[in-house]
């Protein structure tokens, strides 16, 4: 895509890919994906969309790749782990990491994406782990 967009004169500041476990595999990809993209591209890289589930919803049964447990404590390592392939990103080439719907807690007699299991937030609203951090956690 960004060789296409070059070649037609597009010109773009910083490169967004999004990076599912489920759909995008384990994390050496993600890494070989940001620092390529940095090497090629000689431009900024950023996770712009990700999310892992807290608890184990329907939505993640039999789903490969989902390598940290379904924890409270599991998705704040896999938020780490993403943010620290970002930062390690050559050249300083690694910019920062949205995550999907953080929000998403479920409300009686409305649905919400996959159940709630990718929220920042538990069922209370109350702020989960993975959402109080900037740095990775020392394990």
């Amino acid at each position: 895509f960004c060789r296409h967009a070059l070649a037609a004169g597009v010109p773009f500041d910083v490169i967004g890919t999004s990076y599912y476990p489920d759909w995008h595999g384990d994390l050496s990809g993600l890494k070989q994906c940001l620092n390529g993209l940095a090497a090629e591209f000689k431009k900024p890289v950023m996770v712009v969309e990700t999310a892992y589930p807290w608890f184990p919803d329907e939505h993640w049964k039999d789903r490969p790749h989902m390598d940290w447990p379904m924890t409270k404590d599991g998705q704040r390592r896999f938020l780490a782990e993403v943010l620290a392939a970002v930062r390690a990103v050559p050249g300083g080439l690694g910019r920062g990491v949205f995550y999907w719907y953080p929000e998403a807690v479920p409300v009686k007699d409305m649905p919400v994406w996959v159940g709630g299991s990718c929220a920042l937030f538990d069922r209370n609203g109350e702020v989960l782990p993975a959402a109080g951090f900037s740095r990775p956690a020392s394990n």
